[in-house]
């Protein structure tokens, strides 16, 4: 019986073995419908590539026959595609191990069939996709190893389907989409590791969604040519400016965000500075510290910290004169200092 207990496991390990299997190391190519139809009969048990696939043909209609694939090792692309509707077919795929590239596809309407996608290792690139309308299929996308670029999608409107995505390993391309109303999908993303372009944006108005990126893993920015953005204020952007790492590049959008000094006065928009002698503040900009000094005794009830948001961030109530500021991260602030007496308000920069 023990015997034949183990006979039955082995029997199962080696058929679950057989039915998934790495598979084509340089990869293949498809150009026609009968490729496609053919791939489960031309390679049986393949389901883990470990090359490139690469999905470009005129008459390629549905992508049906490779829902056997769980994982691509190398490179998806599918470009130059003129039926192809979605990318159904491709549901099962899990992770890819490289880079993503879907590009010029005239019938392409949606990203159907990567809704199981959580990881891409290098990049992540939607171009000149005439018809791309909803790539909200990315909804389990939570990381991009290296680039995320959307670029010249001219039907498509918001990023809804990025709402899980935290991390980009390098640079943020938000370019020349001209529907793009609106980035707030991205209000998860806290890390770019590299440069924020959002340029040529016709119909984007604010910038509200990136607000969380920290400021200290941006390497450079440039906001530009996005004819109706007049809302760049956001924390990410604000804190850059304060402490900028590389260089920025801020013009040609509209009243508010059309240079550097712009968007900074509106970060610290409605902060009417006020100061006393007693009471001194430095060093500003400061590090990991800060040093309060009261000449003449004044109660001190309490030192309330705000972002450039306005939101509060810190609250200290005690007698010491020195506050720990290391918590915050690096950007513009607001201090309010509030006595028995008078309140004391000024900009403060943390880097």
């Amino acid at each position: 019986m023990k015997k034949y207990t183990l006979l039955l496991a082995l029997a199962l390990i080696l058929q679950v073995s057989a039915s998934s299997q790495s598979c084509l190391p340089d990869g293949i190519i498809f150009t026609t419908q009968m490729q496609i139809d053919s791939f489960q009969i031309n390679y049986p048990n393949c389901s883990m590539v470990e090359g490139d696939i690469e999905i470009s043909g005129d008459d390629i209609t549905n992508l049906d026959s490779l829902v056997v694939l769980t994982v691509i090792d190398g490179d998806l692309f599918v470009g130059y595609t003129t039926m192809l509707a979605s990318l159904s077919g491709l549901n099962n795929v899990t992770s890819i191990g490289q880079t993503i590239r879907v590009y010029m596809n005239s019938a392409l309407t949606s990203l159907s069939g990567l809704d199981n996608i959580v990881s891409i290792g290098q990049n992540l690139r939607i171009t000149n996709n005439d018809v791309l309308t909803d790539i909200s299929a990315l909804s389990s996308l939570t990381s991009v190893g290296e680039n995320l670029r959307i670029y010249m999608n001219s039907e498509l409107t918001s990023l809804s389907g990025l709402e899980n995505l935290t991390t980009v390993g390098d640079n943020l391309r938000i370019t020349n989409n001209s529907a793009i109303t609106s980035l707030s999908a991205l209000f998860q993303l806290t890390s770019i590791n590299g440069e924020l372009v959002i340029e040529n944006n016709d119909a984007l108005e604010s910038l509200e969604g990136i607000d969380n990126i920290d400021s200290e893993t941006i390497t450079d920015v440039a906001i530009r040519n996005n004819l109706l953005l007049s809302t760049c204020e956001v924390q990410s952007v604000c804190n850059y400016l304060a402490t900028p790492n590389g260089d920025i590049s801020i013009h040609d959008n509209t009243i508010g965000c059309n240079s550097n000094e712009e968007v900074i006065e509106a970060c610290v928009e409605g902060v009417e500075e006020t100061t006393r002698p007693e009471i001194t503040i430095y060093p500003n900009p400061a590090r990991d510290e800060l040093t309060i000094t009261n000449e003449h005794d004044i109660i001190v009830n309490e030192i309330v910290i705000y972002n450039a948001m306005g939101q509060k961030v810190m609250s200290v109530r005690q007698a010491t004169n020195t506050i720990d500021v290391s918590i915050l991260t690096k950007g513009m602030y607001v201090i309010e200092i509030v006595s028995n007496k008078f309140t004391v308000r000024k900009k403060l920069i943390l880097k």
